[in-house]
C-alpha cells in the first residue's frame, strides 16, 4: 500500500519545502492544495512532475 501524502498550502514556503523533502526522501503519493489566486514560485520546479486536476 502506497502511503499519500496531502500538503494543505503547498505554495507556500513551509508547504513546498514539505514537498521537496518528502518528494527527495520517500516514495509517498504527494497531494497539494492551494487557492486558485495563489503564485505557484515556490514550486515552478515541481511543475513538470506534477498531474493537475482542477474542480
Amino acid at each position: 500500500m502506497t502511503i499519500k501524502a496531502l500538503i494543505t498550502g503547498i505554495t507556500g514556503m513551509v508547504g513546498s519545502h514539505l514537498a521537496d523533502f518528502l518528494l527527495e526522501k520517500t516514495d509517498w503519493d504527494i497531494y497539494g492544495m492551494c487557492r486558485w489566486r495563489s503564485p505557484l514560485d515556490n514550486v515552478e520546479h515541481l511543475l513538470d512532475r506534477a498531474i493537475y486536476q482542477e474542480k
